[in-house]
């Protein structure tokens, strides 16, 4: 869960939320 948020705010900085939340989905699909 810490590795996601990291991603997730890491993220945040290069690409749109949408493409994150996306991208988490599909790597972390219970999220």
């Amino acid at each position: 869960e810490r590795i996601l948020n990291m991603i997730r705010s890491e993220s945040g900085k290069h690409f749109a939320p949408r493409v994150v939340e996306a991208f988490l989905q599909i790597v972390h699909p219970q999220a």
